[in-house]
């Protein structure tokens, strides 16, 4: 059995170690809730869990060498050269990194648990691992959605080569422009992309955080970003094109910072103007025209978008506020 927690205690220390390093170089927009309350609060925890784990291998075993750091953190070494580094990496190439570790350390710990269920495992052992994996599945989840970014960006360049067999044509046609069938001109009816809606979503997502006062928490980000994104995807498409989006956005932002209150003001006040006459002119110029279900089922998608950013709203606050009653 010593032998397994010795092996355990190694491979702990360099999930503590790399974790460590990310929260110390990553960069970019999101640096504030991925230096903070993402690689930092994993990195902690790892850190905090690293003595039950010792105390436990101790009491179990009698053996005391089972807490010398020389013979743990050489094996550490090892194992953080097998695994990618951090340093020197872009921000989303940390997170899809980390990403894949966490993964690593989880996939261990279930062998680790087999190879004690063998040997004989008490019941407190058992709740250990067993707790330790519920938390770090959590952070799977995390990394899961913050990595998601890259593979966004790995789509859209998959998607360059279609996109310039199109590009003169649609080019001309937007810098012509045309006029729509409720008369209005449009200049830009290109639609913003779904990466483009992605790093909008967090980066609105960082800003909502950071004005929350630290009362959001990297898990009720990860839940605001997964309830944001439909929401933000509706205004894109209601919108009017790239252009009128990216104008909404900079709304956003410019009202937002440092007043979450302000911000869901902002937002409430765009999802109101994007009634029936945006979602009218949206399919009008995409279909030829809107006739009756198609024009009820466009009034109600714009009205469902008012709905369900009061409902965000709502929530949100109830979260911050449970999130803060338990913190102090």
């Amino acid at each position: 059995m010593e032998h397994i927690f010795r092996q355990w205690i190694g491979m702990h220390r360099a999930m503590i170690a790399w974790f460590h390093a990310a929260h110390h170089v990553t960069k970019g927009t999101g640096f504030g809730g991925d230096h903070v309350n993402l690689y930092g609060e994993i990195y902690t925890k790892l850190d905090e869990d690293l003595d039950g784990i010792i105390e436990k291998g101790i009491g179990l075993t009698g053996d005391e060498t089972l807490a010398d750091p020389v013979s743990s953190l050489s094996l550490a070494a090892t194992l953080l050269a097998q695994q990618p580094a951090s340093a020197n990496q872009s921000a989303e190439t940390i997170a899809s990194n980390a990403f894949e570790v966490i993964k690593y350390y989880v996939s261990a710990i279930e062998s680790i648990y087999s190879q004690f269920e063998a040997s004989g495992m008490s019941l407190g052992l058992d709740d250990l691992l067993q707790g330790l994996a519920n938390q770090y599945e959590t952070y799977v989840y995390l990394l899961q959605q913050r990595s998601r970014t890259v593979s966004l960006h790995k789509e859209s360049k998959m998607r360059m080569t279609e996109s310039q067999l199109r590009r003169t044509i649609r080019q001309a046609i937007l810098n012509e422009g045309f006029m729509d069938s409720i008369g209005d001109f449009v200049g830009n009816f290109q639609s913003a992309s779904s990466s483009e809606i992605y790093d909008a979503v967090l980066k609105l997502s960082q800003m909502v955080a950071d004005a929350s006062g630290n009362r959001m928490d990297v898990s009720i980000q990860s839940m605001f970003e997964s309830k944001f994104q439909p929401i933000l995807e509706d205004i894109a498409e209601f919108s009017g094109g790239k252009t009128k989006f990216k104008k909404l956005l900079n709304r956003l932002e410019s009202s937002g910072k440092g007043n979450m209150d302000q911000f869901f003001s902002e937002l409430a006040s765009i999802g109101s103007r994007l009634t029936h006459k945006g979602a009218q002119r949206k399919h009008r110029t995409r279909r030829g025209g809107l006739h009756g279900e198609d024009y009820s089922n466009a009034y109600e998608g714009a009205q469902t978008l008012e709905d369900r950013i009061m409902e965000l709203r709502n929530w949100t606050n109830d979260k911050c506020a449970e999130a803060y009653r338990k913190k102090y």
